[in-house]
């Protein structure tokens, strides 16, 4: 579904020009709620999906890296 090739530019008719801005967005977003992500190609196409967040099964989470200890991490943005 999601490419290389392409980047998402809004959640809901919101943009999300970076990383903070999409999670800002999709912490609004409640569980079994349709959501709008338009994708832009690199040949400048555009493209929207609707998708249904499901936090039971998918729940929001970031994965970060941590140079000092070597080690990703994964935080827990938002599930049930």
């Amino acid at each position: 579904m999601f490419q290389v090739v392409s980047w998402e530019s809004e959640v809901n008719g919101k943009p999300t020009p970076d990383l903070e801005a999409f999670v800002n967005v999709t912490k609004e977003i409640e569980n079994g709620e349709f959501v709008r992500i338009k994708t832009v190609h690199l040949n400048g196409k555009p493209r929207v999906l609707t998708l249904k967040q499901d936090l039971h099964y998918w729940p929001t989470w970031e994965l970060r890296f941590d140079p000092d200890t070597a080690m990703w991490q994964r935080k827990i943005i938002k599930s049930l």
